[in-house]
């Protein structure tokens, strides 16, 4: 893999990190700690997604699994980990916090910026490197096509879907309406990866109509939906 790649993600990792840092020194004192947790739950989580969709070549070749140079991470492996991470941290909290829909709202928008952040590193990163490529269309080229490699380096006219992902990316972040409203925010960031997904050419791996990854994106909107439905219950209750 690319050095850039690995240059990129550090970079986008101290830009989250920078934030988070900047916001407990506003006043919120739990930042810090709650962004490190979800970061360390996500990087997991991607690099199992990782393997486990790829487990044909893992599977013989199990030293390579705790490899990180080669750059496999997946973005929903660490996006569900993450999620898991913040809802388990949710659950613990005092017992005088709001209910539990609220705190993970709560904590969900304090790593919005963070997660846009990291979805636009992760997509600049694989524009460089030519990982998450774009499905090629044969000839002509079209003015939505550009040659660019796949991730082993072979030309072709590609749809832009690393540029879609940065796009998605920038809206996200800065959004902010979105980022106010952290179920949205979920439901957007979801249905933005599901749309991608139909123009990138490196996505195998498919169940159904749909690939393995719109089925984790299906499944992100109707957890955002509840959780915005449960957040209004919660707000009505408290009244």
């Amino acid at each position: 893999m690319d050095r850039s790649y690995s240059v990129v993600m550090l970079l986008t990792l101290l830009a989250a990190l920078g934030w988070l840092v900047g916001q407990q020194r506003r006043g919120r004192q739990d930042a810090l700690d709650l962004g490190v947790l979800a970061l360390l739950a996500g990087v997991i989580g991607a690099r199992v997604g990782h393997v486990l969709a790829n487990w044909a070549y893992y599977g013989e070749r199990l030293t390579a699994i705790l490899d990180l140079r080669d750059g496999g991470l997946s973005w929903h492996g660490g996006l569900l980990a993450g999620l898991a991470a913040v809802a388990l941290a949710a659950a613990f909290q005092r017992t005088d916090a709001p209910p539990y829909p609220l705190r993970v709202q709560e904590m969900l928008a304090l790593l919005a910026v963070p997660l846009a952040i990291g979805l636009l590193g992760g997509w600049l990163a694989c524009l460089l490197t030519g990982c998450a490529y774009g499905l090629a269309l044969p000839p002509p080229q079209r003015f939505y096509t550009f040659d660019w490699p796949d991730s082993y380096g072979v030309l072709a006219y590609r749809l832009p879907s690393q540029l879609l992902g940065m796009a998605l990316a920038l809206l996200l972040l800065f959004a902010r309406p979105l980022r106010r409203r952290p179920a949205l925010f979920l439901m957007a960031l979801a249905a933005g990866t599901f749309l991608i997904a139909w123009t990138r050419g490196d996505l195998p791996v498919s169940w159904g109509p749909l690939r393995a990854t719109q089925w984790i994106d299906a499944g992100l909107i109707f957890v955002g939906a509840a959780l915005a439905i449960a957040g209004q219950q919660a707000r009505r209750r408290a009244l």
